[in-house]
């Protein structure tokens, strides 16, 4: 039989099958909303090539769909959890990410407005526990007129969580093709 042959044998199972055409939805999972269609559907119906595919709708993924989408360039993003941690993930976003925030409209500027007081949180102290002895500390706001210099923008303390519904909010305002 060989390898091809046990191949062939499941080809049945992998034949394409036509597309099935729908609007856009959402299903509701918690506060985040997740695709729950084909990723077919543009408006010129044209689903014969889709330039760009997106796995994993992260930070990362988001960001990233909303900036080809503002160029004009069809994709999609697939992310197979049904829904998004409701829990602090990463919670520090740096100066180059800023920036990219900066140019999608405002949303640097949101992160700003919507993070924890800079004095709350600008020295990361590091130890073996609560209790045990201070290993070091960094001021992440020290020089403040070098940071300025360096970027027009500040680091933030924003948890990944808000920050990926930050995005989708965004996402739905560019008029992503799949939102």
């Amino acid at each position: 039989m060989g390898f091809l042959g046990f191949i062939k044998g499941f080809s049945s199972v992998y034949r394409a099958k036509p597309r099935i055409r729908a609007h856009p939805s959402f299903c509701q999972y918690g506060h985040c909303y997740i695709q729950c269609r084909t990723f077919s559907h543009f408006k010129d119906h044209d689903d014969s090539v889709l330039p760009v595919l997106i796995v994993g709708a992260g930070p990362v993924g988001l960001v990233l769909s909303i900036l080809l989408t503002k160029l004009g360039i069809k994709c999609s993003v697939l992310e197979k959890s049904k829904s998004f941690s409701h829990h602090p993930q990463a919670h520090f976003i740096n100066n180059r990410s800023m920036e990219v925030f900066h140019k999608l409209d405002g949303l640097a500027e949101e992160i700003q407005r919507s993070q924890p007081p800079v004095d709350l949180w600008r020295k990361f102290v590091y130890c073996t526990s609560l209790t045990g002895p201070v290993l070091g500390s960094v001021d992440h706001m020290q020089p403040q007129d070098f940071e300025k210099v360096v970027s027009p923008v500040c680091v933030a303390h924003f948890s990944q969580y808000k920050l990926i519904r930050l995005l989708l909010k965004e996402a739905r305002r560019s008029q992503l093709p799949y939102l």
